[in-house]
């Protein structure tokens, strides 16, 4: 377990489930910036017995960790849990965790929408914790932030809808574009799409390229016009073209309205 040196009297435990993937590892070198947090479990069936400075270098001499397995999430001694996992999958540790977490929040995009349909329909698979969408908060702090430190479950924002978002809210509320025909284009690194190896991920494939994808079926969609809708008080519309370029991490989009 990793400890800074220096006692802080309020620490928070936290504990991160999907440690290993891209996500996760950023996670991890967020919370070395924070001298008030203490990681307590880093969490990866893939990875379980493996050190975490084995398989991320950078967190050589930061880190003396190893992976673990779910289960010791049960000893009920993390604050928070991160769940950094593919879309389909937090909602079924979520349930497993709410009587002994003080707050949740899910990286991925199961708890992002406010109906099971409109889940479904996107993400095309059944939601099977529909009876928590209406617990939780959708945690981008310039829209909500007095909502989300008071919330036990957190969806975190999509990465396309963050840059969409604050971007158009402004200018939205101002009466300055309209509420219908926005378009928007973004192009974005290849990190995005995670770990798993697939010969569309390849390097032959994506160097020196660029690839428009999910064309008007993104499940970002509704997301954005939710939000949005939400927040100006209209019935916002879309129409939302991600493309992925050959870079790393990384995402560059622009709007018209």
């Amino acid at each position: 377990m990793y400890i800074y040196p220096i006692p802080f009297m309020n620490t928070i435990n936290i504990s991160i489930v999907g440690a290993s993937g891209y996500s996760g590892a950023e996670l991890i070198r967020l919370c070395l910036s924070r001298p008030d947090v203490c990681l307590k479990h880093l969490v990866a069936h893939t990875s379980v017995g493996k050190r975490v400075d084995e398989l991320y270098p950078q967190f050589a001499g930061r880190v003396e960790m190893v992976f673990e397995p779910f289960e010791v999430l049960k000893d009920g001694e993390s604050d928070i849990v991160f769940i950094a996992l593919p879309s389909g999958e937090a909602m079924n540790i979520v349930p497993l965790l709410q009587n002994s977490v003080e707050r949740i929040i899910d990286v991925g995009g199961d708890f992002r929408l406010p109906s099971a349909e409109l889940y479904e329909q996107f993400y095309r698979h059944i939601h099977t914790s529909s009876h928590l969408l209406g617990e939780a908060v959708y945690g981008l702090p310039e829209l909500q932030k007095n909502e989300i430190a008071r919330a036990r479950l957190v969806a975190n924002p999509g990465c396309y809808p963050t840059s969409a978002i604050l971007a158009l809210l402004p200018v939205l509320k101002a009466g300055v574009i309209s509420h219908n025909g926005i378009v928007i284009n973004s192009l974005s690194g290849i990190s995005g799409a995670g770990k798993t190896a697939s010969f569309e991920m390849s390097f032959s494939e994506l160097n020196e390229n660029i690839r428009a994808y999910k064309i008007g079926t993104h499940q970002h969609i509704p997301e954005i016009e939710q939000v949005l809708s939400r927040a100006s008080g209209k019935t916002v519309s879309v129409s939302f073209v991600p493309h992925l370029v050959p870079l790393t991490r990384g995402i560059y989009t622009t709007i018209h309205a």
